[in-house]
């Protein structure tokens, strides 16, 4: 039985920052992960073949959960699923605090998988509850998971060495532990029953496409290509947290761009703000390939920052009628493109030259933002 929406009268708006927490705190173990498994993955009694599917694992299950479970948070409502996706992020942290074997490990992934995808959309749909100010208000929701998740890899991999990985999880699921009261206590929203069903997808629309080709391209190709460029110019600190310093950057710039992010595309419209977004991250990526490396990566990085929360903001402008519902396909074919950029990426980053990696880059994100511009015309 789903929550009664709030009782305020229809306009009242419906707060961001404890779901905007909620989905934070959530995030700080698995954020970690991403450094820790492939650097030790010895410290949690497996191996870094085993470390790179219990990575994925989290994005492949999303891949055919995400409408159903939008299904899902729409029967319940907004406190109640959020509150059990709540207490699937604090086992599947918690698990990784003791040595409970890989086949758990993975279960334990899989979980995290299905809570992330209930609290991205439960909070997608406390943001799109003002439509106006849908774009301001993902913004703060991203920079409270990029300011959670910095401060949570850099004081991780600063500690891992002295405490230890299992204790390490331990301390980061006792404070995962937070997420359940502040859940318990989400005011009501109304999340609409979304229009498509079943397990397979529809076929994409250009928001879809374009949400592949950034998933690849972006969060895929060049997360890992961006550790492998930066991670030698990071001398004189203990490995992990070089790694650390190394992925808090992507975190750091998503902190502080989200919210311009959202200010812009309320101002100007999402789906333009997107388009510039688009073509300048395309010409980011050509600029690595022609050797200006630093430049087009730091270009890059800023752009998602931006990104991130305009693309959250271009659906619900979209889709006013079901913007969670289109919220869940948008990340089912973000994350096909995110689960294929990095086997892409180890398969081939060695073989192929820069140039001719980075312009193909270029052309994917160039295309999609072309087909994304015909679209809206």
């Amino acid at each position: 039985m789903s929550e009664t929406p709030a009782k305020a009268p229809a306009n009242a708006p419906v707060g961001v920052y404890r779901p905007g927490w909620l989905l934070a705190l959530a995030m700080s173990g698995d954020g970690l992960l991403y450094v820790l498994l492939p650097l030790i993955p010895e410290a949690f009694g497996t191996t870094l073949a085993w470390a790179g599917l219990l990575l994925a694992a989290n994005r492949i299950i999303r891949i055919f959960a995400y409408t159903p479970l939008a299904r899902y948070a729409a029967r319940l409502g907004g406190r109640r699923a959020g509150t059990l996706a709540a207490a699937g992020a604090v086992l599947s942290t918690a698990a990784f605090a003791v040595d409970i074997g890989e086949w758990l490990q993975l279960a334990a992934r899989l979980v995290w998988g299905l809570s992330f995808a209930v609290l991205n959309l439960v909070t997608f749909a406390y943001a799109a509850s003002v439509r106006e100010q849908a774009g301001r208000r993902i913004g703060t929701i991203r920079a409270l998971a990029g300011l959670t998740i910095t401060v949570s890899l850099l004081a991780g991999t600063y500690a891992v060495d002295r405490i230890g990985a299992h204790a390490l999880f331990a301390i980061i699921a006792c404070i995962t532990l937070a997420t359940i009261p502040l859940a318990l206590t989400l005011p009501p929203v109304e999340i609409r029953m979304p229009a498509h069903r079943g397990f397979l997808l529809p076929r994409p629309g250009p928001i879809d496409v374009w949400a592949a080709a950034q998933g690849f391209v972006v969060d895929g190709v060049f997360i890992v290509s961006l550790a492998i460029l930066l991670k030698e110019s990071v001398s004189g600190f203990a490995p992990a947290l070089a790694a650390g310093m190394v992925m808090s950057l992507r975190w750091i710039v998503e902190t502080f761009c989200s919210p311009a992010g959202g200010w812009l595309a309320d101002r100007f419209g999402a789906t333009r703000v997107m388009l510039v977004f688009g073509m300048g991250t395309a010409a980011g990526m050509a600029a690595i390939g022609f050797g200006f490396v630093y430049a087009g990566a730091t270009f890059v990085t800023l752009l998602r920052g931006l990104t991130n929360t305009t693309a959250a903001a271009m659906v619900a402008e979209r889709n006013p009628g079901d913007p969670v519902g289109a919220q869940s396909i948008y990340s089912t074919y973000r994350d096909i493109g995110a689960a294929l950029g990095p086997i892409v990426a180890g398969l081939y980053l060695d073989d192929i030259g820069q140039m001719p990696l980075y312009l193909a880059l270029a052309a994917i994100l160039g295309g999609s933002a072309a087909f994304l511009d015909r679209a809206r015309r």
